[in-house]
């Protein structure tokens, strides 16, 4: 895995029965279930990603503990 994250957007296209995605840096041209499973585990994981990443500012410094029970 990559240290740091791609952040550029990536240019997602269809021609001739295949998906290509192109950014810096790659290039990819997938057939339509790879594109298929592959756009629904990108949306898995980022909807994952952006949960831990709420929990981790949810424990700055700053961040209110929820009230004992």
């Amino acid at each position: 895995m990559a240290d740091e994250p791609l952040t550029d957007p990536l240019i997602v296209s269809a021609s001739e029965g295949k998906v290509h995605l192109e950014g810096r840096g790659i290039a990819v041209t997938l057939g339509v279930e790879c594109a298929a499973n592959l756009s629904d585990d990108l949306l898995a994981a980022s909807s994952l990603a952006r949960l831990q990443q709420h929990r981790e500012i949810g424990r700055g410094p700053k961040a209110r503990l929820p009230a004992a029970g």
